[in-house]
C-alpha cells in the first residue's frame, strides 16, 4: 500500500463526486462553469466562461491522462493521493536543428521534504500528461481502492474542446525535428493517445 493517507476509496469517490470516464484517461466530473463569459486572448477573442473546475481522478484501473495540450492556464489542487507531472514547453519555430523541447518532471503529493507539490499552476501552449508513479502503482497490489490521485482542476477562461488538443505522433516527431531515435522522444512515445 502506498505510503500517503487516501481515506475514501476510488469507488466511493466515483460514486460521491459522480465522476465518469474522462477522454484523456481517469475520471472527472465538472463542478463549477461561471454563467459570466469574457473574450478568451487564448481563442482569438471568442467568447469563454469566466472559469470551469473539475475533479480529476487517477486510479489504478486507470492510471493515466495522456498527453494533451489546453490554450488555457490551468491550475491543480491537490485533494489526496499522488500524481506525476510530465510537461512539455514546445519549441519556438526559430529554434536551431537539433535543439529540443523543455521537458519537467514533478510530482503532486504530501511530501514536500520530497519536493512534492499540493499546487501546480501550468500555462497554455504546454503539452501535459499525468500519471500514478510507477512505485504506488506497485504498492497498490495489496489495495488498489485506496491508491491514485485526486484533484481540483480550475481553467481560466474556462475551459473549451475547441481549445485542447490531444498529442499526436506527429506532433511528437516535430518536437524533436523529425528524430525519432531521440531519447526524449521515446521516452514521450508512451503518452501518445491512440487514435
Amino acid at each position: 500500500m502506498p505510503s500517503y493517507p487516501y481515506c475514501e476509496s476510488n469507488t466511493s469517490l466515483i460514486a460521491s463526486l459522480e465522476l465518469q470516464p474522462h477522454p484523456e484517461g481517469g475520471f472527472f466530473a465538472e463542478t463549477v462553469r461561471t454563467k459570466q463569459k469574457i473574450a478568451s486572448e487564448f481563442a482569438k477573442g471568442r467568447e469563454r466562461n469566466l472559469a470551469t473546475q473539475i475533479y480529476y481522478l487517477l486510479t489504478p484501473d486507470s492510471p493515466k491522462g495522456k498527453m494533451h495540450m489546453n490554450k488555457s492556464p490551468t491550475f491543480h489542487v491537490l485533494h489526496a493521493g499522488r500524481a506525476l507531472y510530465t510537461l512539455v514547453k514546445p519549441l519556438p519555430p526559430s529554434s536551431p536543428c537539433g535543439a529540443e523541447p523543455e521537458i519537467k518532471h514533478l510530482v503532486m503529493g504530501a511530501d514536500s521534504s520530497k519536493g512534492e507539490v499540493r499546487q501546480l499552476f501550468v500555462e497554455g501552449g504546454w503539452w501535459k500528461a499525468s500519471e500514478i508513479p510507477e512505485e504506488d502503482l506497485e504498492a497498490s497490489e495489496e489495495d488498489k481502492e485506496h491508491t491514485g490521485c485526486l484533484i481540483s482542476e480550475v481553467v481560466v477562461p474556462g475551459f473549451d474542446f475547441e481549445d485542447h488538443k490531444f498529442f499526436t505522433k506527429q506532433e511528437l516527431s516535430a518536437l524533436f525535428g523529425g528524430n525519432e531515435e531521440a531519447e526524449g522522444l521515446q521516452k514521450l512515445l508512451p503518452y501518445v493517445r491512440e487514435e
